[in-house]
């Protein structure tokens, strides 16, 4: 993801969710009394190991700002088919801002956007194909399990995919969104395999939680490595494809540098009572003529 957006345009939303009771129709009169069996069964089981895993996931994303996320909806076809969808449609990008003669490493397109050299940023509220439901499926599924900052179900805003290049730089250390961005997360979706401590993204835990830290990672880009707090650590999850990688918008974070290409997909999604649109990231200007036209 980019640099910090300039604002966000907050639009207050209510949502009303219908309660439906059901009528349990009465037994016969002569049906015996049956005591119920004290052994739990195998949903029951499930249930309440699901109910742990969010428990734990809800402590280490309050404590850390990120963590990975199990899912068994991604099977490796899916995943295949939207890997191949990201790197074509990132090559027809690439193709046409170079016709255009832009900078490659200064790309600022409604489409696409360079984050940094090496490293683009693909824009898909349009052009997706029908397997990035899938995805979203698997990342709202996975999404109950983080921490809420509303009443509202947890709900996908925009969707997009970065594509690292062989010989992709190191980002500077950024946060998604500002202070007040409690209950957006970045959901990361990985299309190849991600090592620990590989060429993923690395964070810093427990900075969405200190805004103070802003300023240490000002002193971080700027190689004043001797103003950083003595607690300053960055670390890199491996994420294996399949998996997912969730992170709070105020964390410090950053890509590290890549020598293959790496594509992973993304959502953001609220948990907030208040929809949330991205002023920052995109710009107006076409690469290429809309959908349909």
């Amino acid at each position: 993801m980019g640099n910090m957006p300039r604002r966000n345009h907050l639009t207050l939303a209510a949502l009303a969710l219908p309660i439906i009771c059901a009528l349990r129709p009465p037994a016969p009169t002569t049906a015996t009394t049956c005591r119920r069996s004290t052994t739990v069964t195998e949903t029951e089981r499930r249930m309440g190991e699901s109910a742990t895993v969010a428990g734990d996931t809800i402590q280490t994303m309050e404590r850390d700002g990120f963590a990975v996320l199990e899912t068994t909806l991604l099977a490796p076809h899916i995943l295949n088919e939207a890997r191949d969808f990201v790197l074509a449609r990132h090559s027809t990008l690439i193709e046409a801002a170079s016709k255009r003669g832009a900078d490659l490493d200064r790309l600022d397109f409604y489409e696409i956007a360079s984050r940094n050299p090496g490293r683009f940023d693909l824009r898909l509220d349009e052009e997706k194909p029908a397997v990035w439901t899938t995805l979203e499926e698997a990342v709202l599924d996975a999404a109950y399990k983080l921490p809420r900052a509303g009443t509202r179900p947890p709900r996908v805003e925009y969707a997009g995919a970065v594509v690292s290049e062989p010989g992709a730089t190191a980002q500077k250390l950024h946060a998604d969104g500002p202070p007040s961005s409690q209950g957006l997360y970045t959901v990361f979706v990985p299309l190849v395999d991600v090592p620990q401590d590989g060429d993923g993204t690395a964070f810093w835990p427990g900075s969405h939680a200190s805004p103070e830290k802003l300023r240490a990672a000002a002193a971080f880009n700027a190689a004043r490595f001797d103003d950083l707090p003595p607690d300053f650590e960055l670390v890199a999850p491996g994420v294996a494809r399949g998996s997912l990688l969730a992170f709070d918008y105020r964390v410090l974070h950053a890509g590290n540098p890549c020598a293959r290409h790496r594509p992973v997909a993304y959502f953001v999604v609220n948990t907030r009572d208040d929809a949330v649109d991205d002023a920052w990231n995109w710009a107006s200007e076409r690469l290429l003529p809309p959908e349909g036209e």
